[in-house]
């Protein structure tokens, strides 16, 4: 008996801790990255381009979650960083159950000095099954640059140190 109700414990824990995860985010009415399970992965690459001051930023994003996610919209402008919106943007990208996916931004750094310090999460739209989307944010992490945060890490890869 201890062993089956030992057993039946195991399997309800990942159930009970999605719950107490998400918890926050569904309490508040406020979708974020908890609620469908995602985060940043550790694979990233930076590819600048100094003479225009484009940036390409991939990074994966993957999620913990038992169903399928779907993410669109990924990416958003500020202080000093302009998003470059590829065609693709508004389509829907399928992140199957605790898998990951490849993603790459490029921005236009129009002002280095201006670029946001401090905590500035990933927004994108996400879903569990494409009927009802929800702005989220994710947290990006610090990359090992010069600079702490990743979106001072993509300024820094086209300003020169006198901008």
């Amino acid at each position: 008996m201890k062993r089956t109700v030992r057993t039946l414990l195991l399997l309800l824990l990942p159930s009970v801790l999605a719950l107490v995860t998400s918890a926050p985010a569904l309490a508040s009415g406020a979708p974020n990255g908890e609620t469908y399970f995602l985060s940043t992965g550790g694979d990233f690459g930076i590819y600048a381009d100094t003479v225009h001051r484009n940036v390409s930023y991939t990074f994966t994003i993957e999620t913990g979650s038992s169903h399928e996610v779907l993410v669109r919209e990924i990416g958003r402008s500020g202080p000093g960083l302009q998003l470059l919106i590829p065609s693709t943007w508004r389509t829907k990208r399928v992140i199957a159950p605790h898998k990951s996916i490849s993603i790459t931004i490029r921005y236009h750094v129009s002002d280095c000095a201006t670029v946001p310090g401090g905590d500035w999460p990933l927004r994108l739209e996400a879903s569990w099954s494409g009927g009802v989307w929800h702005m989220i944010t994710v947290q990006m992490p610090n990359f090992g640059t010069s600079a702490p945060e990743w979106q001072k890490s993509i300024g820094d890869s086209v300003c020169k140190k006198s901008d």
